[in-house]
């Protein structure tokens, strides 16, 4: 099963890559919910071999999942794998420039099961692909038009 979901910001390329690399970030981010998260690496700049140890409870279970930044290509690509006991997951992300201050920005998830229950509960996904999608599609509306609000606010737009 592979789940895309597509957004066109009025934000540059550039603000937008930057604002999806910021990983200390999404690190405080996920901090707040209550997840624990360690780097694995010692790299000191952005780039592939990124890596991540993430637990925390979701869904009323503890998980753990190591993330890891398997490709990078400025303003144009971002890929990552996330691998837990369950579910392992490809996730690739997609910038393209529309013009100046327009981006279109692309995510595409595509997960794998490791167990026969994630095998059952990725099946049911399937099913209630519909919903699931409207729901995706939903959250990353969100998150876009947040990006696209911080950079009217910096920029003055």
């Amino acid at each position: 099963m592979e789940l895309v979901t597509t957004y066109e910001l009025d934000a540059p390329v550039t603000y937008v890559f930057g604002r999806i690399t910021d990983h200390a970030d999404f690190e405080a981010l996920l901090m707040g919910y209550g997840a624990n998260i360690e780097r694995l690496d010692e790299q000191t700049t952005l780039g592939a071999g990124m890596k991540w140890a993430i637990d925390g409870t979701f869904r009323g279970k503890q998980r753990a999942v190591e993330v890891e930044l398997t490709d990078l290509q400025p303003n144009t690509l971002i890929r990552y794998r996330s691998e837990s006991k369950d579910v392992n997951a490809d996730v690739a992300m997609d910038l393209e420039t529309l013009a100046q201050n327009r981006t279109r920005f692309s995510i595409t998830l595509a997960p794998k099961a490791n167990t026969i229950s994630a095998r059952l509960i990725l099946q049911s996904a399937k099913l209630a692909r519909k919903t699931l999608q409207k729901r995706i599609n939903g959250r990353f509306a969100d998150f876009c038009t947040r990006l696209e609000d911080d950079y009217r606010d910096i920029s003055g737009a």
